[in-house]
């Protein structure tokens, strides 16, 4: 008798953009009205949320990260023909992890604040008191005056480019986090591990999670134009297909799935 070869699950030579935009859009497409409904869920929840005085932004950074995986706990109940409801979007919230999410959320709001303010001082140096002290002073003074001030600091070129360093600084941190979510989720990982794990994921992979990122944006923008709409859409197909790529790169964390 011949031993049975087990084949092992082969992981992708690139980040397929396209491909799992696709993928995203084709599992969307499996049950449109599920995905559709729980979107609107997770946008009136958020909104709801973050009306609350002082608790609103501690209470939406708890949730939105275990809300995000819900697409991908949903879509892999889908895959099986399993049971799924409203609960199983909801599943992450019964697992140990969940304040993973929640140091994540912050860790990074902390973070990307950090970068944007420490590129405006370094542009700005020695006349960031002088700048502080004309913010301070726009409470105090005539709309109108208040607005030409407002104006004349836009207009000002050291913390133009300072703003515009933070802005690229945060969009890189921010692109190099996109998996840390998943990792928390398939590999428990602590929120630290799984953001040294994601940057790792994304470097590998640059130029191809680059272009899908670029791809979904350009479809946020039309989205727009469609009253906002489009977001019931592209929200479930961004996360669908972020489930995808993750699970075609580390098939060991999905031993069940087909």
């Amino acid at each position: 008798m011949g031993v049975h070869q087990v084949e092992m699950p082969q992981i992708p030579s690139s980040f397929r953009a396209i491909h799992y935009i696709r993928q995203g859009f084709r599992m969307f497409t499996a049950e449109a009205g599920a995905y559709i409904a729980i979107t609107v869920l997770f946008f009136v929840g958020l909104f709801l949320i973050g009306l609350l005085p002082y608790v609103g932004d501690i209470l939406s950074s708890l949730i939105i990260g275990p809300l995000m995986i819900g697409f991908g706990i949903y879509a892999m109940a889908t895959e099986d023909n399993a049971y799924r409801g409203v609960r199983t979007f909801f599943a992450e919230f019964k697992e140990r992890s969940l304040y993973q999410y929640f140091f994540f959320q912050y860790f990074s709001k902390v973070v990307s604040l950090l970068f944007f303010i420490g590129s405006i001082y370094l542009f700005i140096g020695d006349d960031l008191p002088i700048f502080l002290e004309q913010l301070s002073n726009l409470e105090k003074m005539e709309q109108e005056e208040a607005v030409k001030v407002v104006e004349q600091l836009i207009q000002y070129g050291p913390l133009q480019l300072g703003a515009l360093a933070g802005a690229i600084l945060v969009a890189l941190f921010t692109v190099l986090m996109t998996f840390t979510g998943f990792y928390i989720w398939r590999a428990r990982m602590t929120f630290w591990q799984a953001m040294k794990a994601s940057a790792q994921f994304v470097l590998k992979n640059f130029a191809g999670v680059i272009f899908f990122l670029l791809l979904m944006g350009l479809l946020s923008v039309f989205s727009v134009l469609l009253m906002f709409l489009g977001f019931l859409v592209v929200l479930p197909v961004y996360q669908l297909a972020l489930f995808q790529a993750f699970r075609d790169f580390h098939p060991e964390l999905f031993p069940s799935s087909h």
